[in-house]
């Protein structure tokens, strides 16, 4: 009977560990999630224009990526940026390694304001296959909500 105490009682301390580190490695999980890759489109708001948005994500980086057809006036082009990205507590970070070369376009695309530029810290919502991200406030707020294409 002795035994069968000893063998409950490593049982219960064995299965109480494993319980615990589960529950450790889930919450390291959760603080490192990545966007699924592909290719997403949607839109990009900010000071009351809405235009249309493509990013491509692959691992931890990301590349913002013209329309190809859609008037200069209706999407981010040139001001389109790459470079890495992380999320983290319900925030995503775009850090930018990549600015566009004004010398390639003719004016009046020659400045882009550098309030439009997707870099910096974001309060993120992700579903399975779409994504919305937000910060600043008031008239000055930037919102990308996009969703997996392919």
């Amino acid at each position: 009977m002795k035994n069968v105490k000893n063998y409950s009682l490593l049982f219960k301390l064995t299965l109480l560990t494993t319980v615990i580190l589960i529950s450790c490695g889930k919450e390291d999980f959760n603080n490192k999630i990545l966007i699924r890759d592909g290719y997403y489109t949607g839109y990009f708001a900010y000071s009351g224009d809405t235009i249309w948005e493509a990013i491509s994500f692959k691992e931890d980086t990301f590349k913002e990526v013209p329309s190809g057809g859609l008037p200069m006036d209706m999407q981010k082009f040139p001001c389109i940026v790459e470079g890495l990205y992380n999320i983290k507590n319900g925030n995503i970070n775009f850090n930018v390694y990549k600015y566009p070369s004004f010398d390639k376009y003719p004016p009046p695309y020659e400045l882009c304001d550098s309030d439009i530029y997707l870099c910096g810290d974001y309060t993120i919502e992700i579903s399975k296959e779409e994504f919305f991200f937000w910060k600043g406030g008031g008239n000055f707020i930037q919102t990308y909500k996009l969703k997996l294409k392919y």
